[in-house]
């Protein structure tokens, strides 16, 4: 059977009761609302100083890049420089007027009867065995 539900009376609100109530959740929302404004306000405040220290960031890098890139090829043309330079030197050391004078001034001359020499075949080199580095203790 269902029984019957008791409904109980709230004791009668008096109207200063109710008064302070209303003005209690009013300024609880104009606190809430005051809140919310200045939350929203530093979040977006916060957002623009990330993106700002973002982009800096990535400037600073792409900056740091140019000057690797600029530095490299500098670099590179010293480089170029002193090959085309050494080139020329042992170019210089190497002539045969040059070596010619110099066996000259030493008493060298050319050779009257030219030897040949046999040398002898080389030995067949021996297929690894074991593992590399601990060959000797793991030899198949």
């Amino acid at each position: 059977m269902i029984q019957p539900q008791r409904y109980y009376e709230e004791a009668p609100r008096t109207s200063t009761v109710r008064m302070r109530e209303a003005t209690r959740r009013r300024t609880q929302r104009a606190k809430t609302r005051g809140l919310a404004s200045i939350a929203r306000i530093a979040g977006v405040l916060g957002f623009l100083v990330v993106t700002v220290l973002v982009y800096v960031a990535l400037m600073a890098r792409l900056t740091s890049l140019g000057d690797r890139v600029a530095h490299a090829n500098a670099q590179r043309a010293a480089l170029v420089e002193e090959t085309s330079r050494l080139d020329d030197t042992i170019a210089a050391l190497t002539s045969q007027e040059r070596l010619a004078m110099l066996a000259q001034r030493l008493g060298m001359r050319e050779a009257r009867a030219y030897a040949s020499v046999a040398l002898p075949a080389p030995r067949p080199v021996e297929a690894p065995k074991g593992i590399a580095f601990l060959g000797s203790w793991f030899a198949k």
